[in-house]
């Protein structure tokens, strides 16, 4: 459906050299696909994209706050900056569903789609799981979103006499 297709992995506080082997297998997976373009470089704290007069951050949010990508985003990309009408800043990290505009950029963070790990179960963590793709127009920014919702996982369950169910 798309021309131009960019992945790039960002790493976070739980798999920091994860970001880095995931962007070249899948640059070395998508290698003959031109329409797959995996962003390799040695930046994997964060992502700026400039697509028509929409300007897309991305960061795992574990090293800033959102007030903190505003600043990011106007002064190591200006170009960006000036040239766009819209403004996005996604972050991990949260783990669950979170809005909130900070001067003209919109910061988000969603439901992870991947069931908790140990540490989010055993700490009382029950986010919802899902995922969202969020429709951009080149000049007139967000048309529309479409959510898939996951089951949630009830882990395993075990019986009066200790056997799994």
């Amino acid at each position: 459906k798309h021309k131009t297709i960019i992945v790039k992995s960002l790493k976070g506080n739980h798999d920091p050299e994860s970001a880095m082997w995931m962007n070249i297998a899948l640059g070395m997976f998508y290698a003959n696909e031109p329409r797959v373009k995996v962003d390799t470089s040695g930046n994997n704290d964060h992502f700026f994209h400039l697509f028509g007069k929409n300007y897309v951050a991305a960061t795992h949010g574990h090293t800033m706050k959102p007030d903190r990508m505003y600043v990011m985003m106007a002064e190591d990309n200006p170009e960006y900056w000036n040239a766009s009408l819209y403004r996005w800043c996604i972050f991990g990290h949260i783990h669950h569903e979170t809005k909130k505009m900070v001067g003209s950029v919109v910061c988000e963070s969603f439901s992870q789609p991947v069931p908790k790990d140990a540490f989010a179960h055993s700490h009382g963590y029950r986010a919802a799981s899902a995922m969202q793709s969020i429709t951009l127009h080149r000049e007139g920014g967000e048309t529309g979103r479409h959510r898939v919702n996951f089951a949630p996982s009830r882990g395993l369950q075990v019986t009066p006499q200790g056997n799994p169910k």
